[in-house]
């Protein structure tokens, strides 16, 4: 009988043995010494063995502690002294166990035998713990990456749900957590009609434009699949920031235009000032020859052929005529001085600076800005001495127009009795001072600060730019000036120009100007050239009676008649005509005869070219701008024909 219990308990032992060896955990048994203060290793099968890198003659019978020196710090040390104390098994999670040679993961299950050791049975996470702290990093990377971006980026699954948004768009949309993607950008509660999310399931890459009214910007988006581990597919979007080139591609197209409106203002005063001329010469001339003529009729005794029963002209029908004609003389200087106005702001682009009457360039402004403050507001102005001003009398005009324009946009229209607009100047040392104020909304105080930055605008959307405030600036800037503003809500606006007083080194670069005392006509030859024949028949009307007057159609006309003729006192040339221009003409005179170049008077009608403004900037030549006044022209012209007489020494 004990053989037979002998081999049952040997063959127990045997299978116990078997199975302890071949199991894939790890497994090792502890006996407790110094009650429970340390434990000894009895038992160590071969899968821990293999796992820990440690032979069983190295480990049985030594302390846990000198064979894992690191135990404690591992967290397993406590837990084999709990389980000994109260005989309750403890699951010990996964863990980094560390010493000077070993460095592994491991996950324990420990309980207590009924005769008081400890076992430990645990299995080697560290492949798969390596594998997810692998997948964290790139995920954290990828995180990082993410939140680093200027553009922002979600990812949202077949159902619409969220699954990330990165820092960017958080921002600016809030919270994901939990949200469909219609609701968390367009507050939808269901699929936009134009969600791309189906083509991108179907495996497409899409990319178009969005305009979000929540955010106020205009994005470029990039939609594409992103499949998944799981096999299902997610759509990752891209979202770049594309407002401010948005803004910029309008101001660039704004710009374009209004380049093209100033060469067109440039053209239509062009071709105003041509007819203009003659028109405001026989208006005012008429106003001239009517008592004259009144008086003629009245000292004739005898009734002209045909004028039998013919009522008499009396006083009263005479003034009536020279009224209208006044009257008609008043609108064609009107009309000039609107056509002046256009050619100022067509030289807006024009950098080059010259001594410019502030006055002038505000009353070119005025003349802009009038059919916006007219049913707006009143428009004060109040003068005072002001110096001219080194700058360009295109683009002063166009800071006081932006100013103009604003100050009546911050009005409403229908009450013009109680709303104002006023133009102040001043100098003060060496600084002159210009201020448009306005009794309009106001600006509120957060908004005061960001006036004078590109694109900021207060306007609705395809108003304003945001551009006007800052060239204007620029503008001041440029000429070693500022803009500043003063304003309360309620209470209208407040901007002051300040611009240095300076003079040119070299000189002003006006146009002369002949200065009194008048002349006396001294009869000379003249030439005049001009494509328009009413100019050239004004002219001979006006200049015949004291001098000879030859005339030319165009510039090859002149040429010709150059190469026969040259005897001439003084040259009225067109500067803009077709195929010769006026300043072609006066090439060929320079090289063929540089006297008779001198003595070229330009007349134009406001329109040049980059290379024609070069040109006659380069030269001496007076110039005269269409439409003209027919006494200074006369008196130049005479001025000019006695001085070129003395230059030949013919004297008068």
């Amino acid at each position: 009988m004990r053989d037979d219990q002998k081999g049952k308990a040997q063959l127990i032992e045997e299978r116990y043995k078997e199975l302890f060896d071949n199991m894939a955990e790890g497994v090792a048994i502890y006996e407790a010494v110094d009650d429970g203060q340390d434990f000894v290793f009895v038992d160590y099968n071969k899968a821990g063995q293999s796992m820990d890198g440690i032979a069983l003659k190295d480990a049985l019978g030594k302390r846990v502690s000198e064979v894992f020196p690191g135990v404690k710090e591992f967290g397993l040390f406590e837990v084999l002294q709990r389980v000994w104390r109260t005989g309750e098994p403890e699951q010990h999670p996964v863990s980094l166990y560390r010493d000077d040679n070993l460095s592994f993961y491991r996950a324990n299950y420990v309980y207590k035998l009924p005769g008081g050791q400890i076992v430990a049975v645990y299995s080697d996470e560290t492949k798969r713990k390596q594998a997810e702290l692998a997948v964290q990093a790139e995920r954290d990377r990828l995180n990082a990456v993410f939140a680093a971006m200027d553009d922002g980026v979600y990812i949202v699954d077949q159902d619409y749900n969220i699954e990330f948004v990165n820092a960017v768009l958080s921002k600016t949309f809030g919270p994901y957590e939990n949200r469909k993607c219609y609701a968390y950008f367009h507050d939808l509660d269901k699929a936009c009609p134009w969600c791309k999310n189906p083509d991108v399931f179907a495996g497409k890459t899409v990319r178009w434009e969005w305009y979000s009214e929540k955010a106020d910007k205009t994005y470029d988006l990039i939609d594409t699949p992103l499949r998944n581990a799981d096999g299902t597919i997610s759509k990752l979007e891209i979202f770049r920031d594309i407002t401010e080139r948005k803004q910029m591609q309008a101001s660039l197209a704004q710009s374009d235009r209004l380049a093209s409106m100033g060469m067109l203002a440039a053209g239509v005063a062009h071709e105003i000032n041509n007819p203009l001329a003659y028109v405001l010469y026989n208006l005012e001339s008429l106003t001239e020859d009517l008592p004259r003529l009144f008086q003629q009729i009245q000292s004739t005794e005898a009734k002209p052929a045909g004028f039998d029963g013919a009522e008499p002209v009396s006083p009263s029908m005479l003034a009536d005529l020279v009224e209208r004609a006044r009257e008609a003389a008043s609108g064609a200087r009107r009309i000039k001085d609107i056509a002046r106005g256009l050619g100022a702001f067509s030289r807006v682009e024009q950098h080059d600076l010259s001594q410019v009457n502030l006055h002038s360039a505000i009353e070119h402004a005025v003349g802009m800005a009038s059919n916006e403050i007219k049913y707006r507001a009143r428009l004060v102005k109040d003068f005072g001495q002001v110096p001219s001003l080194l700058a360009s009398e295109g683009r002063l005009a166009q800071v006081v127009l932006n100013l103009l324009v604003n100050a009546a946009h911050a009005i409403d229209e229908g009450d013009v009795a109680h709303n104002q607009i006023k133009i102040r100047t001043w100098s003060a040392g060496h600084e002159a001072f210009f201020e448009v104020r306005d009794t309009g909304k106001g600006i509120p105080p957060e908004n005061l600060k960001h006036l004078f930055e590109p694109f900021f605008t207060t306007k609705p959307v395809g108003v304003g730019s945001g551009l006007g405030l800052s060239i204007c600036k620029n503008i001041v800037n440029g000429y070693g000036g500022d803009i500043n503003v003063q304003s309360k809500v309620g209470q209208g606006a407040c901007f002051t120009v300040n611009l240095p007083i300076k003079r040119e080194e070299t000189g002003p670069v006006e146009t002369r100007r002949v200065t009194e005392p008048e002349a006396s006509a001294v009869p000379g030859r003249v030439l005049v050239i001009d494509d328009e024949a009413q100019i050239r028949s004004l002219m001979e009307r006006l200049l015949g009676r004291h001098h000879e007057v030859v005339t030319a159609e165009s510039g090859a006309a002149a040429i010709e008649l150059f190469e026969r003729d040259q005897n001439f006192d003084l040259i009225i040339c067109d500067m803009m005509m077709p195929a010769v221009s006026g300043m072609d003409l006066h090439k060929w005179l320079v090289d063929k005869n540089p006297d008779l170049a001198e003595n070229v008077l330009f007349i134009t009608g406001g329109a040049f070219t980059p290379k024609t403004r070069e040109y006659l900037a380069r030269v001496d030549n007076l110039q005269v701008e269409k439409p003209f006044d027919a006494k200074d022209l006369l008196r130049m012209v005479n001025e000019l024909i006695i001085a070129a007489r003395a230059k030949k020494g013919q004297g008068s």
